[in-house]
This record gives C-alpha cells, structure tokens and sequence, in this order.
C-alpha cells in the first residue's frame, strides 16, 4: 500500500533513511513538511511496516525528488519501481510539466531506474555531497494527458471553440459517437445544448448535469497512467500477434468491417477508411492483430506523441477472453513503445468495464475520470 506521510510515521522514516541512505533529513525536518503545502512525502507499507519512502517538493509545475529509498532486505523485488511508478503518476494527475532529482554519479543503479523512466541527465554539480562525491542532475517531461488525448483525436476530428462548449465532429463519420461529441464543465450553461439538434452526439462533463440530462444513457470513464518501466504483462504471450501490413490488410478490414456492420453501412465503411487512413497509410498509429486457429480475434493500436503514448481502440471477441488475448496484445506493442522510446502510457477506460481491473493489476494509476452522456 502506497500513502501519503503521516505525523506518525516520522520516526520509522528517519530510521528507513538512516539504515539505506546513511544519512536523514531528521524528525524536525520531515515534521515540518507536514504543514507545509508544497511538500508531498509517499510511503510504501508491507504489513504496517514502511519499507519505501519518496519525499518531494511540487509547486504546480515542477516537482522535485528529495530523498528515495527503499529497505534493504525489500531491495530488488520491484518495490522501488512501484512507488517510483504511483508518484510520478499522482503528479501527472495534478499537470506536472517536469521533475527532477540529483543522484551520487557512483549510484549506477538509481541512474539507471531513472533513465528507464525517462529521466534524462542535464548536468553535474561538482562536490554536491558532504563527501565531495560529485550529482548527476536528471529531468523528466510530461505530455498532459489531454495533450495527448487532443493529439489522437485531431486525426479524425474538427473542433469548434464557443464560450460554453466546445463541439468536436467528424463530416465522414457523423454517428460515431466518440468522434461527435460537445465538451462541458460544471460551469458552462447546459440548456444551450439541449436546445440544439445533437442527437448524435454525446456530452462530456461532470456529474453535476445528471438531473438535466434524464433522457441520455451515461457511461463513467477514468484515465489510467504507467510509466513503462512499472508495467506488468500479466500472461506470458502465447497467442500469435501481428502488426498491420500488406500481408494481412484484407483480413484486418473484413474483421473492421463484420465487427461495425451492426452500426450501419455508412459507419463500417468510415472505420475502415480510418483504418486504412490513419492507422495504415499516414503510418499515425501501430494496429496490432490477435489470431487464434488463423482467425483474427482481438485488436488494438497505440499513437505515439515524442515520449508519451494512449493505446486506443482495444478489444477482444467476446467468445476469445479470458485467454492471453490481450496480453499477447498488449506483449508486442509495449515492447515497440520501448523501442520507440516511449516512456509513458495513458488509456482510457469504462469504469464498469472489466478492463480496469486489468489495468489496475497491469500496474496503470488513476488520474482522472469524466462522464459521457449520449443520446439515447
């Protein structure tokens, strides 16, 4: 269990940090962080005993990470990884724009956890340690996640900006309903909308509209977070995974094509456009192919924004889960992420879906969640 510092568990950091670090910012210190609104301490707990902690400062921009440590005879199971992985991603979920640390140029170790994360090496200050050992400053970037939303969308979408809303949509695909949507808040004015002729649309917004909107199905969705270097594939890949090519496109669209054909003509033929468009021709996104018994059975692409990625439109046929589908899935596009030097991931998730469970036990954190209302 990862949580925040509390006034009692001062006494077992200062020992955590004397036993790992050799040294400590002391009790006085680390009390004093308590009352002070730009200090966040995390700690790792196994059985109510503190065996990890990370204490940072963060300003709404910048965090910056102080001490880490991990005890000892918990070293080299992963929990530093972890706790590293549940920080990074709970100030992502507050809009961190960077963060960084300084770590002993002799601690190769730390250097390389960090880099694995996506931390990069900016500079060396000479004798920082009392031990005139010279630090290695790092630095970490960050996409916003909605960046990283918008990015993706914007192959398919046009936006209109207003004072209340913003309407996204799509002139090819206009009944695709994540495609042709108005984006709220609590404050926009929402009877502005439901005067106008948007029935195939869908809202975005908060909770707050839940009575004005009695007549549209609403579905809860989170956005979840990993930095790669934390993720857990949860079965060993047994099933054979393909990348879209010249080889395989025909089969890929029949399947695009039986899998919308439900929704109309109109729609099965613009999402294979956007297949062969987007994912295909322009080379914007990776799509992944499942097959069992040489019958595609599961799908899933990721788009890729200079060190950040969102894996999109991943499913597997109802008859083919519960079966390494989607880990085979996920196997073979997070090791091309990594070659791609991605560092980290975002998905989008139903919050009553099945899914999100599995992007818990994958090592994903929660950043945000919204509300889509559509249309019945």
């Amino acid at each position: 269990m990862i949580r925040l510092l509390e006034e009692d568990d001062i006494l077992d950091v200062v020992k955590l940090e004397e036993e790992t670090l050799h040294t400590t910012l002391g009790y006085d210190m680390l009390h004093s962080y308590l009352d002070n609104p730009f200090s966040y301490i995390f700690i790792y707990e196994i059985d109510n005993e503190i065996v990890g902690y990370i204490s940072t400062m963060f300003d709404d921009i910048d965090c910056e990470i102080l001490n880490f440590c991990v005890k000892v005879k918990y070293q080299n199971n992963g929990i530093g990884k972890e706790l590293l992985n549940y920080v990074l991603s709970y100030f992502y979920s507050k809009n961190i724009v960077s963060s960084f640390l300084e770590v002993r140029i002799s601690n190769l170790r730390a250097i390389h956890l960090y880099k694995s994360f996506g931390f990069k090496e900016l500079n060396i200050r000479k004798h920082y340690y009392s031990n005139g050992e010279d630090a290695i400053v790092m630095q970490k970037s960050f996409i916003a996640y909605k960046d990283v939303e918008d990015s993706y969308f914007d192959m398919f979408v046009k936006r209109e900006r207003y004072d209340d809303y913003i309407k996204v949509y799509n002139d090819i695909q206009k009944d695709k309903y994540y495609h042709n949507y108005y984006i709220v808040n609590s404050n926009s004015n929402i009877d502005l909308l439901l005067d106008k002729p948007f029935r195939n649309y869908i809202v975005f917004c908060s909770h707050d509209y839940i009575n004005k909107l009695k007549d549209f199905d609403i579905n809860h969705n989170a956005i979840m977070h990993i930095n790669l270097a934390n993720i857990k594939i949860l079965r060993k890949p047994t099933i054979r995974v393909e990348r879209l090519s010249d080889s395989n496109i025909n089969e890929a669209i029949s399947f695009v094509y039986n899998d919308s054909i439900q929704y109309g003509e109109d729609y099965a033929q613009g999402n294979i456009r956007s297949l062969i468009d987007i994912d295909y021709k322009m080379h914007k996104a990776k799509v992944y192919l499942a097959y069992i018994d040489n019958k595609i059975v599961g799908y899933l692409h990721s788009f890729k924004i200079d060190n950040f990625a969102k894996i999109e439109d991943f499913f597997v046929l109802d008859d083919y889960q519960k079966m390494g589908v989607g880990s085979s899935l996920f196997s073979m596009a997070i090791n091309d992420l990594k070659n791609d030097n991605v560092f980290d991931l975002v998905v989008d998730a139903d919050m009553d879906d099945t899914a999100i469970q599995m992007y818990k036990r994958m090592g994903f954190n929660y950043i945000t969640d919204y509300y889509m209302y559509i249309k019945r």
